[in-house]
């Protein structure tokens, strides 16, 4: 009795192992055998990073707002100058005094908020790097038990 022949991952193989074959190997392709739906489980790592970049963003414009208005000697008795002073106030606080406040025209120049900017910059650019390492990492430990538990055909 002739067997059935299937082919698998460029191979050529017969009956009963050719089945199993088939469905380990379309289980990789599937990415069924991984948690969060084929993500390696690392879906979080990927909001985490989205957060990350919109907080930044959202510092580094109010902190650049808050330096136009100082270079420019806006009211502070405006609004929305008001809010942007006060909403940036608690996050130039730590670096206030490191370098002295310069008088230029109507406005003033205060290093403190482009060092505030430097370190929220950095500090968001070492998280985002941690981030990324641990997605990057997972997703090699991924492919790695994928092998492992599939055989050096699996792909991943």
């Amino acid at each position: 009795m002739a067997e059935a022949q299937t082919q698998v991952g460029g191979e050529t193989t017969n009956g009963r192992a050719a089945v199993e074959a088939r469905l380990l190997y379309e289980a990789v392709d599937d990415r069924d055998w991984t948690p969060a739906g084929g993500d390696g489980g690392v879906e979080w790592l990927k909001l985490a990073y989205a957060w990350l970049v919109v907080a930044l963003g959202l510092v580094e414009m109010l902190l650049a707002f808050r330096l136009g208005f100082l270079l420019l000697g806006a009211d502070r008795e405006n609004g929305f100058v008001d809010v942007v002073y006060s909403l940036s106030r608690p996050l130039v606080a730590a670096f206030t005094g490191i370098v002295p406040v310069s008088k230029l025209g109507s406005g003033t120049i205060d290093p403190s908020v482009l060092i505030a900017m430097a370190a929220y910059f950095a500090g968001a650019l070492v998280l985002m790097s941690l981030t990324w390492a641990i997605w990057v990492t997972g997703r090699a430990h991924d492919r790695l038990a994928t092998r492992r538990r599939f055989g050096p055909e699996a792909r991943g």
